[in-house]
């Protein structure tokens, strides 16, 4: 081997001996949320599903909401509204 491609062949080592480490690194920075959910359930078909806590806050500021009972989201699959199990709107609305 000749003094560049000696060259060479070191970069190419460094260059996946960063790629392996770099890879693992990122995995453990990209962890699934540990937010707080809101069990949501369709008025319609009775889906449910955990709603990140966040995102319905998010949604309070965007839509200037007054405060839980006013949380509601699409259901993805009737497309009608979706609310907290534990809302009054749900509660009466279920007893329909």
């Amino acid at each position: 081997m000749t003094s560049t491609e000696t060259f060479f062949a070191a970069d190419a080592v460094r260059f996946l001996y960063t790629l392996t480490h770099t890879i693992p690194w990122k995995e453990l920075k990209m962890t699934e949320h540990t937010d707080k959910t809101v069990l949501m359930k369709c008025i319609k078909c009775g889906y449910t599903e955990d709603v990140p806590l966040s995102d319905l806050l998010t949604l309070r500021e965007l839509y200037d909401l007054k405060g839980p009972e006013d949380d509601s989201v699409l259901c993805p699959f009737c497309l009608h509204d979706m609310y907290p199990v534990s809302s009054d709107h749900f509660t009466k609305n279920s007893d329909k």
